[in-house]
């Protein structure tokens, strides 16, 4: 049946291609397969087109084997992280309203290329829900590179360029979080599966996803140099700023903040500058991707098809992501390279992008699955038929939707004073002449708008484009996802602290993992919260079952979780140990805290009442070796903090020191380079005394220093970290935080709930800031026995914090 179904398929390709196919005793063969996934790439970003003045040599070889698809489209997606959309319509073939719950619930395209013979395998990024279903993965990404504040601050005034983020600067992580650039990741796990599959004659399935270009877009110099700013044009469509920016995406929104408002050209510049390079970087090391594939033999029998997720705007339209219904941000370059394809050719017809998952399928020989609702390419490369879908349909979120039929766009925003706008993207490819408000076209609005409501109907899409919807802003992002954690998200708008008394099986916000997940798990003190990666981990203490004091706190563990939802017990990463040189603690383990820099993640914690243990790994969660046990002394609880320049601090309480005042008080002081030694003296950071448990975290410049004060956990602002330009003794010293030269209170950020929320960590991920902690299970009635929670963090306009309000979450 397969042999007969490929030599059909050699047949009909042979008539359309004057018999440019491979041999005919391959015909039997099943094909490899090669997906390449670029990261917000866009259709005219590939040299061989001649759309721009990019280079990208081993694309453009692409371009020149195979056929390129020219009008491909992402359909859009259901919120902010457009990909997210993208990732789960390739990976189940669903549409896009169906592909939320349908990634969840149908095989994957991997499952379907396994059930057909093939090994399948995977690298790169991922960002679908729940683990790749692949025989073999490498170096999965949850997501984006974590970004660095300054990436965000950048003023673009061409005189502070080299003083503010650079592209190339690996000190900030990043894209070189880990030590290598993600995109030559990706290209040597690819070199690597070339070699181990060589000699193996069982057809393979690749999936091969670059985070890039996506932002933050970052390149050796080398390759930011070869883009000259003078050589860059601006977009034909430039605006300073686009009209219904705010009603259509949101003005704060994660992607729109990478330049300032209104637009300017120098801006737009430097941020195609970085894109280019971000982009000729991964062309570089997809051409050693294609070396290796050479070099292995089966090249002959390889179908690759390169595409991305969508396409960006970067400075079209006075818009900089890919959240709109332009051609700029829906359309991704799309080209297929394989045996039987007509070399350097090009099909018009609208395509998405997704139908690269029914076309691997129909090349494995398998049947289509009923759930797949994308089709098959190759009735149009075989020149079997000229049009895949009758129209094309656009969404994002409830603020817009679209329909293209023939050369015609209708674009429909219910939130915006103009609900319509019309284009002919033939006679006007870059979208610059809105024709709705023509009367000659009245009659094509009509027929379109009919056409729409009809599409809705095969989209499963409910809204009603003559309603007003609710507006996107950055902090309505992700609200499908804030839903479905606790009501408590609703901070500060009305909502009252959930307190019940006693007894009860409660806990105070969004329990990491608890005694019902897990009842042989020891609990979860001393929670430090740290994204490396793409994702959350968590290092806490554990005490023993039934504990009843602090000593009982006697190893270190780690969870991990992509999302907030799902969270990985590790198990325990570190315990007591007694060999010559390698001792780790003395006594009780609490209160730890990790840092990475320089290519290793640092492991810090009490090693007695007043010395500060160390040790460091090459991964998040170990194995870790001993870095020193007594260097760092005179302080209880540690934190450490990474500024963006690569400089180091640590912070504690002074506990056990003679400090002349009564308590104790936020100390801190550098660390020199090898992250175990002091560069400097102890300062005193607080005027006021506190508890225990120091940390820090930096938002927009300002330094948040967070400790518990006797019931509650407060917190205090700074300018600068240390050394603290003022001086206590000396009040006349200038000084860029308080007079005192203290850092500032601005009182409590949390209060008990019932216990007070000890030992905490604030961390930023995917945008928003959350507030880890512990407290105690009462329903034991033991103070000892607690659990790490975490709540959101919201900040008002002047850089406080709003008092966190907690929800009582039942076991």
């Amino acid at each position: 049946m397969f042999t007969q179904k490929i030599t059909t398929m050699l047949t009909l390709a042979a008539l359309a291609f004057g018999g440019q196919l491979f041999a005919a005793e391959g015909a039997a063969e099943k094909p490899n397969v090669m997906f390449i996934f670029a990261d917000d790439q866009t259709y005219e970003s590939i040299g061989a087109y001649g759309q721009l003045n990019i280079k990208t040599p081993n694309l453009d070889r692409l371009v020149k084997r195979g056929v390129s698809f020219t009008h491909t489209y992402n359909m859009g997606a259901w919120g902010g992280a457009v990909c997210v959309a993208s990732r789960a319509m390739l990976n189940s073939g669903r549409f896009v309203n169906r592909a939320e719950q349908g990634v969840k619930q149908y095989p994957h395209w991997s499952e379907i290329m396994n059930g057909a013979g093939y090994t399948t395998y995977m690298t790169g990024k991922w960002h679908v829900p729940g683990k790749p279903r692949f025989n073999v993965t490498k170096n999965v990404r949850g997501g984006m590179p974590n970004q660095a504040d300054v990436r965000y601050r950048r003023t673009f005034k061409p005189e502070l360029y080299e003083s503010e983020w650079l592209p190339w600067d690996e000190r900030h992580g990043g894209f070189w979080a880990g030590g290598t650039h993600w995109t030559q990741v990706v290209a040597d796990d690819t070199l690597e599966f070339f070699d181990k599959v060589k000699n193996d004659d069982k057809p393979f399935f690749m999936y091969l996803a670059f985070n890039a270009p996506h932002d933050p877009r970052q390149a050796p110099k080398e390759y930011v140099d070869m883009y000259p700013l003078d050589s860059i044009k601006i977009p034909k469509n430039y605006l300073p700023e686009y009209p219904y920016a705010a009603e259509i995406c949101g003005k704060k929104l994660r992607d729109e903040i990478l330049a300032p408002y209104p637009r300017t050209e120098y801006a737009v510049k430097r941020n195609r500058q970085e894109y280019y390079a971000s982009i000729t970087y991964m062309d570089h090391h997809i051409g050693r991707m294609l070396d290796a594939l050479e070099a292995s033999g089966k090249a002959d029998n390889t179908y690759i098809i390169f595409t991305a997720d969508h396409g960006l705007a970067a400075g079209h339209h006075g818009l900089m992501g890919k959240q709109s219904m332009y051609e700029h941000s829906m359309r991704p370059p799309f080209i297929v390279v394989g045996p039987g394809i007509k070399p350097n050719s090009k099909i018009d017809t609208p395509i998405y992008l997704q139908d690269a998952m029914a076309t691997a399928i129909e090349l494995a020989g398998a049947e289509k699955p009923a759930h797949v609702e994308f089709k098959s390419l190759m009735p149009l490369i075989k020149g079997e038929k000229t049009v895949q879908y009758d129209r094309i349909y656009g969404k994002y979120m409830n603020t817009q939707r679209m329909i293209l039929k023939d050369d015609w766009k209708l674009i429909f925003y219910p939130n915006a004073a103009k609900k319509m706008r019309l284009f002919n993207i033939k006679n006007d490819p870059a979208e610059m002449n809105d024709l709705i408000d023509n009367p000659e076209y009245a009659t094509k609005i009509k027929e379109l708008k009919s056409e729409f409501v009809e599409l809705q109907k095969e989209m499963g899409d409910p809204l009603d484009v003559g309603k007003l919807g609710k507006l996107v802003t950055w902090e309505s992002q992700h609200k499908e996802y804030a839903d479905k954690l606790t009501s408590h998200w609703a901070a500060n708008k009305g909502h009252k602290t959930a307190h019940k008394a006693p007894g009860r099986s409660e806990f105070a916000g969004n329990p990491i993992i608890r005694m019902k997940d897990n009842p042989n798990f020891i609990y979860t003190p001393d929670p430090a919260a740290e994204v490396f990666n793409g994702k959350v981990y968590v290092y806490c203490s554990r005490d023993v079952k039934g504990a009843k004091g602090f000593g009982t706190m006697q190893d270190y563990s780690v969870l991990e979780s992509p999302d907030l939802k799902t969270w990985i017990n590790h198990g325990v990463v570190l315990r007591p140990r007694t060999d010559k040189g390698f001792e780790y603690a003395k006594g009780q383990m609490n209160a730890p805290d990790v840092a990475y820099k320089d290519g290793w993640y640092y492991y810090y914690f009490p090693y007695d009442k007043t010395h500060i243990g160390v040790a460091k790994s090459k991964t998040p969660i170990g194995p870790w070796q001993s870095a020193a046990s007594d260097k760092i002394t005179t302080i209880f609880d540690p934190t450490v903090f990474v500024d963006d320049d690569g400089q180091a601090y640590i912070y504690g309480n002074d506990h056990k020191v003679d400090n002349g005042d009564k308590g104790w008080h936020i100390m801190g002081a550098k660390l020199k380079d090898n992250m175990i030694e002091l560069d400097g003296p102890w300062q005193r950071l607080s005027k006021e005394t506190v508890n225990e448990a120091v940390t820090i975290f930096k938002r927009n410049g300002i330094y948040y220093f967070m400790a518990r004060k006797g019931s509650n956990t407060d917190y205090w602002m700074a300018d600068t970290p240390l050394p603290f330009p003022g001086n206590p003794k000396n009040p006349k010293t200038p000084t860029h935080s308080s007079p005192e030269g203290y850092a500032r209170h601005r009182g409590i950020l949390a209060s008990a709930a019932p216990q007070a929320p000890n030992h905490t960590s604030a961390i930023e991920f995917r945008g928003k800031w959350y507030f880890f902690y512990h407290r105690g299970d009462v329903n034991n009635g033991s103070f000892h026995r607690r659990s790490a929670c975490f709540d959101e963090m919201h900040f008002n306009e002047d850089g406080t914090i709003k008092k966190v309000v907690y929800t009582i979450k039942i076991k």
